[in-house]
């Protein structure tokens, strides 16, 4: 016979954990989806363009003025490389304001 209680209690124990564990992950992945929803509720009531892009130039978030200006469903773009949005002489002139905008400057640019 062998006595398996210290085996069960940490069963037991470990189970908890992991129960815990995924309630967190549960609880933390809806407060960032309700942050994500007041953003874009924010940011789509504001009268400018704004997006979010990664590393490689890719649309990561748009707010809702790209359909108004661009009669484009923002979420169309998730994942597209901004080259399909700017013209390609918008795009060249534009690249070093995203290059110093992704190495943490602070840019602005007036495209008038």
């Amino acid at each position: 016979m062998h006595d398996i209680r210290q085996r069960k209690e940490h069963e037991a124990l470990r189970l908890n954990y992991q129960a815990e564990l995924e309630r967190r992950v549960q609880e933390r992945t809806l407060e960032l989806q309700s942050s994500r929803e007041t953003l874009q509720t924010i940011t789509d009531n504001l009268p400018i363009l704004i997006a979010q892009v990664d590393r490689n130039l890719c649309y990561r978030f748009n707010n809702d003025v790209y359909r108004q200006i661009f009669n484009i469903d923002p979420k169309t773009l998730l994942g597209k490389p901004l080259t399909a949005m700017l013209r390609p002489e918008l795009y060249r002139e534009l690249l070093p304001c995203f290059q110093r905008a992704l190495a943490g400057e602070r840019v602005s640019h007036d495209n008038i």
